[in-house]
């Protein structure tokens, strides 16, 4: 087959975490981390990295503990596969010991290069696994999915995949009309990006956010080089459902507690808001109480709405899904 060239406007691609290098006649360079990538080696920027004849695809170990297993939805996602690559220089072909290249099968566009111990979960795999979970807990009822795509930093497409499936049939009262759902995050990549998880959190329905819950919930968190535990998923998600009740009562106990001072200068300062985050999160409306940040000047504001203030900013302001997944982690880390 024709090789594929893995560079762009005469800069070799960074195999390890796709940013550029700076070849000399003896080395790579990595221009972000100045570490040398491959050294003896003749190359100069008129050279390029290129993906040869395809590997063979890793097989997925098929879990055993499925039963009643409901027909999936329709989901149709780009196929990626893993293919040698090679240095193509002055007519002489050199093969990269133990380097691969996760391309997107249909453009031939790699997303990143990895080892040969790496094993590749496609998104189609990382849903279908939650799925076979989910059918052998019927008592939860049928969640709705959201699955949202998302290109890598060259814009190709389906880098990363984030997928929630939102619990209607489970439903909690923090108070009054104030309803949450129960959710389960899957995150995957294929640009490095994300790991494979499985995060618990809860959906509220007065103003559509995602929320965070508490870091005695556990997620389920997969390398690339192991099989998926589809019964250590399973305890989690039934550990995770019981302990909700416990969640809905510490957020019971916010509604009557006042934010402080420190708390407030704590927690806003402390997420890691740019300036211009800040400067928009003071004018954001939480949308049950009708309150600003900037209203604890003037009067108090209990725990619950500074949280629900913080997440719905998260949630409906920041578009960057690795942002976002960085700023729900501090606001687990300062909030709980």
């Amino acid at each position: 087959m024709a090789a594929t060239h893995f560079w762009s406007e005469g800069k070799n691609v960074c195999g390890v975490n796709s940013e550029n290098h700076v070849t000399t006649v003896d080395q790579v360079t990595c221009k972000r981390c100045k570490r040398i990538i491959e050294g003896g080696t003749t190359m100069n920027t008129e050279s390029a990295i290129s993906i040869i004849e395809p590997k063979p695809a890793v097989s997925i170990i098929e879990p055993e503990i499925v039963t009643n297993m409901a027909p999936e939805p329709e989901r149709t996602f780009a196929p990626v596969e893993t293919v040698p690559v090679s240095h193509e220089f002055r007519g002489e072909t050199r093969i990269f010991e133990d380097k691969f290249a996760i391309i997107n099968s249909d453009t031939g566009r790699p997303y990143s290069m990895v080892t040969g111990s790496y094993e590749i979960l496609t998104h189609e795999e990382a849903l279908k696994h939650v799925d076979m979970v989910l059918a052998n807990n019927p008592q939860l009822g049928t969640p709705s999915l959201n699955i949202n795509m998302y290109p890598d930093h060259t814009g190709n497409p389906e880098a990363k995949m984030k997928a929630v499936y939102t619990f209607p049939d489970v439903q909690y009262e923090v108070e009054n009309g104030d309803l949450i759902n129960p959710t389960i995050t899957i995150l995957n990549s294929y640009d490095l990006s994300w790991a494979y998880k499985v995060l618990f959190g809860a959906y509220r329905l007065v103003c559509t956010n995602g929320m965070v819950v508490g870091e005695k919930f556990l997620e389920y968190r997969k390398e690339h080089h192991q099989d998926i535990n589809l019964e250590r998923i399973s305890e989690l998600l039934i550990q995770n459902m019981e302990r909700m009740s416990d969640q809905i009562g510490l957020w019971h106990s916010w509604l009557d507690r006042v934010t402080t001072s420190s708390e407030y200068e704590r927690i806003v300062r402390g997420i890691g808001f740019n300036k211009t985050q800040l400067e928009e999160i003071h004018e954001e409306v939480e949308v049950s109480s009708n309150v600003r940040l900037d209203d604890f000047r003037i009067k108090s504001i209990s725990y619950w709405v500074l949280f629900n203030l913080i997440t719905q900013y998260i949630t409906h302001r920041v578009e960057n899904p690795v942002k976002q997944h960085r700023l729900n982690g501090r606001v687990r880390q300062l909030f709980y």
